[in-house]
């Protein structure tokens, strides 16, 4: 199963990394649900971030990170 025309257009121009897929400990998006109730937002209002660019979430992620895999060791890096 490939990720599509525009992630290989993008990943050929250097324009992004390679996917990374990381698996954390158990409570992590606890945390991030929680850090988002403390901004204001609805805890029946939130939704789990698809795609992550706020650095306070990546730190929460990164120090809870279990194990990460990347897209370029995985056939040949061709997903």
């Amino acid at each position: 199963m490939g990720l599509g025309g525009l992630y290989k257009v993008q990943r050929d121009r250097g324009e992004i990394g390679p996917l990374l897929i990381t698996m954390v400990k158990p409570g992590s998006f606890d945390r991030i649900l929680q850090m988002a109730v403390e901004n204001g937002v609805p805890a029946s209002q939130y939704k789990p971030p698809k795609i992550i660019r706020n650095s306070k979430i990546v730190g929460i992620l990164e120090a809870a990170d279990l194990v990460t895999i990347c897209s370029d060791s995985l056939n040949g890096g061709d997903l």
